[in-house]
Parts: structure tokens; sequence; C-alpha cells
């Protein structure tokens, strides 16, 4: 064999073992393995801002830009001042989430629908209030339209975001196997391509996000997105929800979705759930749906939630933290509540170990909360009250008080949840 060949192998070797031994195989320093988690997120935020598809069922369009999901001139102008709302989002910069004003044209909008069938939601986008059955489904449908679109743009970036970390892999290979070329006296031109075949634990992470996001856009196209637009094109009952009408305005505006994984058969399953809270005029109208075949999954979760008024604002609060960042509040109700709180809440989002059967630990509408409790106490009833009824209020009561510390969620953990980081 050639000894320029054989050298050259070696002098391989030597640049894999190096690259492979390094504690980062592809970022130089930590704050070059942040930049580029958190660019991709911006990134990503800037993708709900080109138009798509149209989703009603049969267009081939494209579709506008600010379709809305919540209603403007009802829920969220309902909830605004001086035509804006806040809504929670991830700032790239400092690698946290924050809270940022937005206005009501483009609050709770995304690249849904085309300009014609935009129109089919008119029937209610121009009231201040759902009010039939026809509604309702039309809501439920474009919340769901909402979750199908931002699953299918997160899967084409995931798919950018893997390339260019394979061009960042090959580069720092590249950039070890020429200076240890420099050191041997090798032409570095002598090497025409460089081709690199490594799963690293990133890489591996990657994949598994990219199949796990086929998969669940597979079945929410399947189980989801064809049986609904049979309802609303064909008029067919595929779409289950119930809807509570509360006597009480709760200063909030959420659509997102939610899932529940349950064995069966030695398979595992995957169920969504879809929810509204929509602010009306001194009310507020919340529905939660799902497809007809999990009714008694939704009847189940709904029967816990629904035992009183408080347990339905801690469904919205646990919603808010556990399940989705889609939602909008009224500015002086966020404003009002102390600053170490608003961290801790914010901090709270990232962390995605909890979901739809999580129960949030903090107030996040105090206002309502005192008010819950001032009826509770003046109806004293506390003498009917059984053990577990007591205990859940008193720690609904000791959500008021303000604690003097509390433990915010680090970016560190974020960065080993999605896999940026070894464990």
């Amino acid at each position: 064999m050639d000894e320029k060949y054989i050298k050259l192998n070696r002098i391989l070797d030597d640049a894999l073992d190096e690259f492979t031994q390094e504690t980062d195989e592809v970022f130089k320093t930590s704050n070059d393995r942040k930049g580029y988690m958190f660019k991709s997120a911006s990134e990503y935020e800037k993708s709900f801002q080109k138009p798509q598809k149209c989703l009603f069922p049969e267009c081939g369009s494209k579709s506008i830009v600010f379709s809305h999901t919540i209603q403007k001139n009802g829920g969220i102008h309902i909830i605004a001042e001086n035509n804006h709302v806040y809504r929670p989002i991830f700032n790239e910069k400092t690698g946290k989430m924050s809270i940022e004003s937005i206005g009501i044209n483009k609050a709770s909008t995304f690249p849904g629908f085309c300009k014609l069938h935009e129109g089919v939601f008119s029937v209610f986008e121009n009231k201040k209030e759902i009010a039939n059955d026809n509604e309702i489904k039309l809501q439920v449908f474009r919340t769901f339209c909402r979750e199908f679109q931002t699953k299918k743009i997160e899967l084409q970036y995931r798919e950018k975001r893997k390339g260019e970390y394979l061009n960042l892999q090959k580069q720092r290979f590249t950039d070890v196997l020429y200076k240890h070329l420099d050191a041997e006296g090798f032409d570095k031109k002598e090497l025409k391509d460089i081709k690199l075949d490594r799963t690293d634990y990133r890489l591996a992470y990657m994949k598994k996000e990219i199949k796990e996001l086929q998969e669940l856009i597979q079945v929410l196209k399947v189980k989801y997105y064809f049986p609904f637009s049979k309802d609303i094109t064909k008029g067919s009952e595929n779409i289950y929800y119930q809807a509570i009408k509360l006597a009480h305005l709760i200063p909030v505006g959420l659509s997102g979705a939610g899932y529940i994984t349950y064995e069966k058969n030695n398979r595992l399953n995957k169920v969504q759930l879809l929810m509204n809270v929509i602010p009306q005029e001194d009310s507020t109208l919340i529905i939660l749906a799902t497809n007809k075949a999990n009714k008694k999954i939704l009847d189940r979760y709904i029967s816990f939630y629904t035992q009183s008024f408080l347990m339905i604002l801690v469904l919205i609060e646990s919603w808010m933290i556990h399940v989705t960042d889609h939602w909008f509040i009224k500015p002086s109700v966020w404003d009002t509540l102390p600053e170490k709180r608003r961290e801790k809440i914010l901090s709270d989002i990232l962390d995605i170990k909890f979901g739809v059967l999580d129960k949030y630990k903090l107030s996040i509408f105090d206002e309502v909360r005192r008010l819950m409790f001032n009826v509770i106490d003046n109806e004293n009833n506390w003498a009917n009250f059984n053990d577990i009824t007591i205990s859940f209020l008193k720690e609904e009561r000791n959500k008021l008080i303000e604690e003097e510390t509390y433990d915010i969620f680090p970016t560190e953990d974020i960065l080993k949840i999605k896999g940026y980081l070894k464990e």
C-alpha cells in the first residue's frame, strides 16, 4: 500500500479521535451552542409570518398571514387596553420567556386560510360572542388548524435545522482535520471532498424529534383534520365538544392543543384535546373539544375540572403554563402581579415535563381568585366540606400569599431537555 495513503489514513484517524473526544464536537463555546439554539427559535417565530397552503378542505390557494384564531372583535378586543394585549414570547437574546405587547390586529394570528375561506368565519368573527353549535364547531376547526399548521411549520424548521447542524458538524471536523494535515505537511487541496457520517447525541435527538413530528402530523391528518373537515363542509358529526359559559370575565384569551397518551392493547395512543378560552361581555366561554371517538376521555377530564368555579380557574391557569403559550392577557392584570412571581410564571412555561394532566401551582388571576373566596366565605359552608375539598381550598387560598423567593427553571435545563446538552 502507498506510504502516503497509509499516512493520510492515520491523519484521518487522529483527527476523528480528537473530534469525537472533545467535550463538544460542534460548538466551540457554550455561547456558540446557545446562539445556535436561540437563533433557531427566532427563525421558527418568523416562519409564522409567511403564507402557507390554505387549510380549508380542498383549497390549494396561499393563505393570508394573519388568520385569527381567537376573535379580534370579540375575545381579544374585550380584554385589550389601548388596542393591545400581552402575550408570552421566547426572547432569543436572553434565552428566556418574556411578555410583549401586541396589537389586536396581529394577536392570535397564523397563516391559516386564504382570503376567500377566511370569510367562512365572519359569521361570528364580527360579533362579540360565539352563540351556537355551528359557530362553536367553526371555532374548534380553526383552533385545530392552527395546531396542525404549527406542527407542519415546526417539521419544516426542524428538518432545516438538522441540515444546518450537519453543515456545522462537517465544518468543525474539517477544521480539526486541516490542523492535522498542516502539522504533517499535507496540502489541503489534495482532499477534494470531505464526508462525515456521524450521529452524535444532538443529531440522534433531532432525528427522533423529526420522526415523532412526522408520525404526529399523520395522526392529526387522519384522525382529526379529515373528519373535522367533513363537519365543516358536509355537516357530519365528528367534532365532540363541551362548552362552559362562566358568568364572570376571566381576562385572558387562549387557543391551544394538549395531548393525553395512554396504552391500550400494548399500543400507545395519543389523544388530542383542543381548548379555547374566549372572553365575552361580562362572561367567559370555555370550549374543550376532540374527535367523537375520544368522548369518554374528554367527559372524564371535564367532569374533574367542573366541580367548581375555582377548579375551572385552575384548569385555565394550568393550560396557560403546562400546555400552550398561545394566550393573550389583559395588560393591567399581568402588570399588577408581583415581579418575582411574573418571572417564575414565565420560566415555568419552558418546563416541558408537564402537560394537560398537571395542575399549576401558582396564581395568575389573583383578583378573580379573591372574588371566588369572598363568595365561598360569605356562603359559609365550610362545615359541609369534606377533607379533600378543604385541603384543595386551603391550597388555592395559599396561592395568594406571595413567596419570598421562587425557583426559576434554568436555561441549562432547557438545553438538556431539548437535547443540546448531555444530562
